[in-house]
């Protein structure tokens, strides 16, 4: 990673959940559901001592199979920035209730 969208842009988005205009329109109640459901995820994730446990649950074959270590550094904002193992600390990279980061 070269520059998050946060050295651009405080709060900007670096991931997002996008759904087809139809779709949205079609199933109102379903939408409604999964907004409720990745902003409450992500009420809890913004706690973070919680952050290793969330990396043990992502870290399963079932979910993302990668290890726990990649994720906890992702979402603690800790990047590998070279093949040396020198790292970069990108402070406030993974917002979830700062800055209206997840407003719909």
């Amino acid at each position: 990673m070269i520059a998050p969208g946060r050295a651009i842009w405080n709060f900007a988005s670096e991931n997002v959940l996008a759904v087809r205009t139809d779709w949205a329109e079609t199933e109102t109640d379903l939408l409604g559901r999964l907004m409720r459901a990745v902003r409450k995820a992500g009420r809890w994730l913004a706690v973070s001592e919680v952050r290793a446990t969330a990396s043990d649950l992502l870290s399963r074959k079932a979910y993302l199979d990668v290890s726990a270590g990649t994720i906890d550094r992702a979402l603690s904002g800790q990047f590998a920035i070279n093949d040396l193992g020198d790292h970069r600390q990108v402070d406030g990279f993974f917002e979830i209730d700062e800055g209206a980061a997840t407003f719909p």
